[in-house]
């Protein structure tokens, strides 16, 4: 089980099979930071946490835990999984959770990386992965902080959506400032439409290839208070749209956190995720027939005004970087959410190419 490649068991299994005892993991009742260890190591080191547990509620426990030996999986890489332990309505003894339900990858993205914080509104638990320190034994540290706390937004610019074309092979600096009217530390988490991820306040990227990039920052204070923002860089002529639209709720209110799919699979498949303001863009798109469908746990969606199936057609020169803006697509939740303290709206945008 230690030694036995990149293939084990989670730390749940290990932890059954009496192989991680209990003095190497810690069981979290309150808020704090703490120091994980790959619990994929070799040999276990008296004093060092392999593992976290929570309790959800009076059935489930959740298991936290970081790998070091997939390094192929840049998600697991820098990041945590969860897993919820045996329970009646599941199989098994452990059950992987799946943070980023619906992506491109499908479950390979399913830990929560730096900077990203994971929400269970029903305990409250608010998990984030803050730093990843390259010591004898690659370790992870992270953090969670847990409760309700006032809304006290602030006003901020608004970005623009849509930045100057940049040649191909361009450099380009995000930054992103936020600020929190507690003075909490923030937590900030970098998504691309190409993949990559990173943490941080500013993010330096090189865009080699002609096309639409969309950049989306969520900033975090760890305590349940989160904004996100998102950008569009365009470089060189490309060949492929961009579609781009919004999600609102019954009362015309923006929803974020909504991921909107172009109702394809495979190779076709493309989505992204609403913003604070409920807007969203997706990019690498061809012409074809296409049927948006939009999806966040708790709602019911529906379109609206646009057609369903609507058709693109195909690129030349005058619509090669036509914005297609669908209309709104509604959503209604039969409960309101609870308001929660949050980081004040942050602004974002490339800073000059070095």
């Amino acid at each position: 089980m230690g030694s036995g490649g990149m293939a084990q068991f989670c730390s749940l299994h290990k932890y059954l099979l009496n192989w991680l005892s209990d003095e190497y993991v810690r069981t979290v009742n309150r808020s704090e930071t703490n120091r994980l260890y790959g619990f994929d190591a070799t040999d276990l080191v008296a004093g060092r946490i392999y593992a976290l547990r929570i309790r959800k509620d009076y059935d489930r426990e959740y298991w936290v835990d970081f790998r070091q030996r997939l390094t192929g999986n840049p998600w697991l890489a820098n990041g945590v999984e969860l897993h919820w332990d045996s329970w009646e309505m599941g199989e098994g003894t452990a059950q992987l959770l799946d943070t980023t339900p619906g992506s491109s990858p499908g479950r390979t993205d399913a830990a929560v990386v730096l900077g990203r914080t994971y929400v269970d509104e029903g305990i409250p638990l608010y998990l984030t992965p803050v730093a990843k320190a390259a010591l004898a034994g690659t370790s992870d540290r992270c953090g969670g902080a847990d409760g309700l706390f006032p809304h006290q937004p602030r006003s901020d610019p608004h970005p623009d959506r849509q930045r100057p074309v940049r040649r191909s092979g361009t450099t380009v600096d995000f930054q992103a400032d936020a600020g929190d009217v507690n003075g909490d530390k923030l937590a900030y988490y970098w998504e691309f439409s190409d993949g990559s991820f990173y943490t941080g306040t500013q993010v330096r990227k090189t865009l080699n290839a002609a096309g639409y990039y969309v950049a989306r920052c969520e900033v975090s204070d760890m305590k349940g208070g989160l904004i996100s923002k998102h950008l569009v860089v365009r470089v060189g002529d490309p060949t492929t749209f961009a579609m781009s639209g919004r999600v609102v709720d019954d009362l015309g209110q923006p929803v974020r956190g909504v991921r909107v799919h172009n109702g394809f699979s495979g190779g076709a498949y493309r989505n992204a995720y609403t913003d604070s303001d409920g807007l969203y863009t997706m990019t690498g798109i061809v012409s074809g027939l296409y049927t948006n469908r939009a999806f966040l746990y708790g709602y019911n969606t529906a379109r609206w005004t646009f057609p369903t199936p609507f058709s693109l057609p195909a690129p030349t020169p005058s619509t090669s970087t036509t914005w297609l803006t669908p209309s709104p697509v509604s959503a209604s939740v039969p409960t309101p959410t609870p308001l929660k303290g949050r980081p004040a709206p942050a602004s974002l945008s490339p800073a000059p190419a070095i």
